[in-house]
């Protein structure tokens, strides 16, 4: 299975920012699905950076709690992002959770607040 991904391409990159420029062209690049795999994650913490890069663990958060011990968080993933990269995964998400909330109505990040909120719970 393959994608592809359109990227600007602009072969005069000493041209001032924001100006036009009539030779930027956009470049098609396939995109490999082959090996692709999937993880779920409810928990994540951005574990270091350098100057030209950001990691970002990923895990799962069972939420268990018995006799005051908490059972501890299953970190599966590690990612390693270019600065460039991670703020556009940013914007990116951004994006995306505004559009769910236009459709659906604001994502509620506080756990106590939506297990208020659920139908049928008092």
């Amino acid at each position: 299975m393959a994608d592809e991904m359109k990227i600007p391409l602009d072969p005069q990159p000493s041209a001032p920012a924001g100006a036009a420029n009539p030779q930027t062209a956009n470049i098609r690049i396939p995109v490999n699905m082959a090996s692709i795999t999937t993880n779920y994650a409810n928990f994540f913490r951005v574990v270091t950076g350098t100057v030209e890069e950001v990691m970002i663990d990923f895990g799962l958060h069972t939420g268990v709690v018995a006799q005051g011990n908490a059972e501890p968080i299953n970190v599966t993933q590690r990612i390693v992002m270019s600065l460039p990269a991670a703020k556009r995964l940013l914007e990116t998400l951004a994006r995306s959770i505004a559009q769910h909330e236009q459709l659906f109505g604001p994502v509620e990040t506080d756990p106590q607040r939506r297990l208020r909120q659920q139908p049928g719970r008092s």
